[in-house]
């Protein structure tokens, strides 16, 4: 009888990290496939890249252009939001690292890190604002002030109402390669809210520098 139940104890055991295995490589394949999907919303084909979506340009007058980006990292439930606020001549005004100790997907992150610029923008008292990122679906939403959304919808909500706090606010397209500045995946790493005011990283007013730099060419 002993060793009936020892056999039965071993087979449960093999069955029940059977399971585990078959649920971790779902997990796995999933999160994959989501990815795939992420990607592919974020980045549109090509051909419908126009070249203005490719390159960072200033803005215009009194506006303050600030520049979004979340990165996530799935494996550790970990995510980071850059956000960086230039003015006419291309200059750092100033920059937010913002790293989370919770993730939830990039299509969300993206909208959370923009409703986080109209908030540090209204804290510091910008009245004429254009918010910029990379995730293409999120700002087609924001610039046809739609909220419907399974995912994102009260993150929009918010973000319609902050903005009717300012004399001007827009939103628009970049492309990744021209949005580097943002450095959501540096924030990641961090374990505090980072601020710069004045006194900026090489590396960023360099990032800042070549943006000015391929917008002149």
């Amino acid at each position: 009888m002993a060793d009936l139940e020892i056999k039965n104890e071993k087979q449960f055991q093999n069955s029940r990290k059977s399971a585990m295995r078959a649920i971790n490589k779902a997990l796995m394949e999933w999160n994959e496939y989501q990815s795939t999907l992420d990607e592919t919303e974020k980045q549109p084909e090509e051909e419908e890249m126009k070249e203005y979506d490719k390159r960072w340009a200033p803005p215009t007058g009194q506006r303050i252009k600030i520049n979004t980006d979340a990165a996530l990292q799935d494996h550790c439930g970990q995510a980071g939001w850059g956000i960086v606020a230039r003015n006419k001549e291309g200059k750092l005004v100033q920059s937010w690292a913002l790293p989370q100790t919770n993730c939830t997907e990039p299509k969300l992150e993206e909208a959370l890190a923009i409703r986080k610029a109209l908030q540090v923008a209204r804290q510091e008292g910008w009245q004429e604002i254009e918010v910029q990122s990379d995730c293409q679906k999120i700002i087609k939403k924001l610039q046809q002030e739609v909220t419907e959304d399974s995912t994102c919808a009260t993150v929009l909500e918010d973000i319609g109402r902050l903005k009717k706090h300012f004399k001007s606010s827009t939103f628009s397209f970049i492309r990744r390669a021209g949005n580097v500045v943002g450095h959501g995946k540096i924030c990641i790493k961090l374990l505090l809210d980072v601020i710069w005011k004045g006194d900026f990283l090489p590396w960023l007013v360099n990032a800042a520098r070549d943006d000015l730099t391929e917008q002149l060419l």
